[in-house]
């Protein structure tokens, strides 16, 4: 397969060329050419001198390879280029077309990046077979994963142990990809409700607060003091409670213990 790339007024194209000679009239030729196939990038023949070009139109698109060069793969790249993949299969599938002719090649798989939508290229006459152009793919990425993203390492990896397994099939890859986003979205959950409980229990310490001391100044005081030396427990709310109800009845208990005494003084004279 020979690859160039042409650029005319309003659009960019990468022309593929198989060396075998390819059969222009063929169903899959036309169902290439006639663009139905979403996933697929629009593509149409030329001739020249007797040789059959594949024209694909990459406007606005650019190649993986050029879009993590310098950068590495995150969960949400990984999921985008599987989903990719998975979508793009079952549409060759709709139409009857052999999936071994899809080039898994990083060069030729192209990213909207606005739409973070994956296109790919059918070329007629190319045969790979698609377990073994996974398994490249995902070689590829390996190397280039964000180590400190634990959901690209686990889905990485976990798809190349996929696509090493004999007897390749869609639906096992489907479900690896899945179900790494369903446990996403249970830690995105968990997350949600550690916060919520969280937020629960200061709530729950500021009426404490509210309950015990009548002066506004010092419930003020000491909401302040909690949040900055103690935030998130209660125990140092309660105790400076406890103790500023005692200053604020002090005051009230000194006067009636010395009115007792002056009563006992009276008394006794």
């Amino acid at each position: 397969m020979r690859a160039e790339y042409k650029r005319d007024v309003s659009h960019n194209y990468l022309i593929l060329q198989e060396e075998k000679a390819v059969d222009t009239s063929s169903y899959q030729v036309r169902m290439l050419t006639g663009n139905v196939i979403p996933s697929i990038l629009k593509c149409h023949l030329q001739n020249l001198d007797g040789e059959v070009l594949f024209y694909y139109d990459i406007t606005s698109k650019q190649s993986i390879a050029t879009l993590f060069e310098d950068k590495k793969f995150r969960s949400q790249d990984i999921q985008s280029i599987l989903e990719g993949f998975v979508k793009v299969m079952e549409e060759l599938a709709e139409f009857l077309m052999n999936t071994d002719q899809l080039v898994l090649q990083p060069e030729y798989i192209y990213m909207d990046a606005e739409r973070k939508k994956v296109y790919f290229c059918c070329l007629p006459g190319y045969q790979k077979e698609i377990q073994g152009q996974l398994r490249g793919l995902t070689e590829y990425i390996l190397p280039k994963l964000d180590h400190e993203d634990n959901q690209a390492v686990m889905l990485g990896y976990g798809i190349y142990r996929k696509a090493l397994e004999p007897g390749f099939q869609l639906e096992v890859i489907k479900e690896a990809i899945y179900q790494k986003e369903d446990d996403a979205d249970k830690n995105a959950a968990a997350q949600k409700e550690d916060k919520y409980q969280e937020m629960l229990s200061e709530k729950q310490e500021n009426e404490i607060i509210d309950s015990v001391i009548p002066d506004e100044q010092k419930k003020k005081r000491l909401k302040q003091e909690k949040e900055k030396e103690f935030h998130g427990t209660g125990f140092y709310a309660v105790e400076q409670a406890v103790q500023l109800r005692w200053l604020y009845w002090q005051p009230v208990l000194g006067s009636h213990s010395k009115a007792s005494n002056r009563n006992s003084v009276g008394d006794r004279n």
